[in-house]
């Protein structure tokens, strides 16, 4: 069964979430097992945003486990992070 996680938080600087995402996305090169990802941060608040990654099966693999705890250095509070089971994946919806 495939997972998803939500992964919600705050940062200050905003750019420095991106730039640990970027450094994670290149040290699992060959090895990413994430299925898709939605990156977002929150129009009426700048610093904070939400991350939502599909993966085949839960894995933790040793470069996300260095990126969160960077991640968690950077942000202002403690990240929310949750984890689902994938019941049903709907592609796209027609009108």
């Amino acid at each position: 069964m495939s997972s998803m996680q939500v992964i919600e938080y705050r940062t200050n600087p905003a750019e420095g979430g991106v730039t640990l995402l970027d450094e994670l996305r290149g040290s699992v090169k060959g090895k990413r097992t994430v299925l898709s990802e939605t990156y977002g941060r929150d129009h009426n608040d700048q610093g904070h945003f939400i991350d939502i990654v599909s993966v085949p099966s839960v894995r933790d693999l040793p470069a996300t486990a260095r990126y969160a705890e960077r991640m968690r250095a950077l942000c202002v509070e403690e990240p929310r992070i949750t984890q689902f089971d994938v019941l049903d994946k709907i592609a796209g919806w027609v009108r």
